[in-house]
């Protein structure tokens, strides 16, 4: 009598443990690749009344 272990979606569960990690560092390397720009922009969009204009 064998006893066969049963996975319960193996494939589903490794997928979804192997993309988050690749998700949240795609997500940091595009941020970095945008630089501050996306930062700012993010902070106009929350804090609308800070305006920092730096013009060289």
């Amino acid at each position: 009598m064998l006893k066969k272990k049963r996975k319960p979606n193996p494939i589903n569960s490794k997928k979804i443990w192997l993309l988050l990690p690749v998700y949240v560092i795609y997500i940091i390397v595009y941020e970095f690749y945008l630089g501050v720009n996306l930062f700012e922009l993010l902070g106009n969009i929350i804090f609308p009344g800070k305006k920092k204009e730096n013009k060289i």
